[in-house]
C-alpha cells in the first residue's frame, strides 16, 4: 500500500512510498482511509522524527476487516477514527475505542477534522466543571478547536466566540468580534459572569 513517509534528509520532508500493510490487534479495525487531516503538531514533528516515521493521525473511511475480538463497528461501516500514527495512507489499524460511526449525512472529508480538534476542544471545556445552562466565554475561536468549542458549548448552554484575529478563511458563520461581543453582553437582558473561561484553545 501508500503512506506518506517522512524524509527529513531529503529535498522533501516527506515522499509516498510503499509501505507495509497494517498488522491489527485484536482490539483494532482494518480501516481503509478515505480522508486524513494534517495537525500542526504533525508537521512540528516531521524535523524531529527519525526517517521513515509514518504521521497521520486523524482518520475517515470504511472497515475493511472488524476487531477479531468482536468489538467496533462491523465491515462496511463508516468510521472516525483518532489512531497514534501512520494515518496517512491507505489503509490503517484503528481501536475501536477511540471509533465512531459516522451517520450517512456526514461526509469523510468533514469527520476527518474532528478528532484532535473535538478533543481538545472538549477537555478544555470540561475543566470549567458542569456548564450545563451556564455562560463559557471562550477566546481563539477563529480556527477548528475554537470552532469546535463554541459548537460543543451551543449543545450544553449559551456559548460565545470572542477572537482576537480575522479568520484565514470563509467561516460557516459570521465570527463574533470583540466589539460585538460586549455589546452583546452589556444589552442581554440576562448578562452575567461568565462561570468559565477558555482562554486560546483554537488560537496559535
Amino acid at each position: 500500500m501508500l503512506a506518506v513517509i517522512n524524509t527529513p534528509d531529503d529535498t522533501d520532508p516527506i515522499a509516498i512510498r510503499e509501505a507495509p500493510e497494517p498488522s491489527p490487534a485484536a482490539g483494532e479495525a482494518l480501516v481503509a482511509v478515505d480522508a486524513f487531516s494534517v495537525n500542526r503538531g504533525e508537521l512540528v514533528l516531521l524535523k524531529s522524527r527519525p526517517a521513515g516515521w509514518r504521521p497521520g493521525q486523524d482518520i475517515a473511511g470504511r472497515i475493511l476487516r472488524p476487531a477479531a475480538d468482536g468489538s467496533g463497528p462491523p465491515a462496511g461501516a463508516r468510521v472516525v477514527a483518532l489512531v497514534e500514527q501512520g494515518g496517512w495512507a491507505e489503509r490503517v489499524a484503528a481501536r475501536t475505542d477511540r471509533m465512531a460511526i459516522l451517520p450517512d449525512v456526514v461526509r469523510v472529508e468533514d469527520a476527518a477534522a474532528l478528532p484532535i480538534p473535538g478533543l481538545t476542544a472538549l477537555r478544555a471545556l470540561r475543566r470549567g466543571g458542569m456548564i450545563l445552562g451556564k455562560r463559557v466565554m471562550i477566546t481563539g475561536a477563529t480556527n477548528g478547536i475554537g470552532l469546535a468549542a463554541a459548537s460543543t458549548d451551543g449543545g450544553f448552554g449559551t456559548g460565545f466566540g470572542l477572537p482576537f484575529a480575522p479568520p484565514r478563511r470563509q467561516m460557516t458563520r459570521p465570527p463574533v468580534t470583540q466589539k460585538s461581543w460586549l455589546s452583546e453582553m452589556a444589552t442581554a437582558p440576562r448578562a452575567g459572569p461568565c462561570h468559565s473561561f477558555a482562554a486560546h484553545i483554537g488560537a496559535r
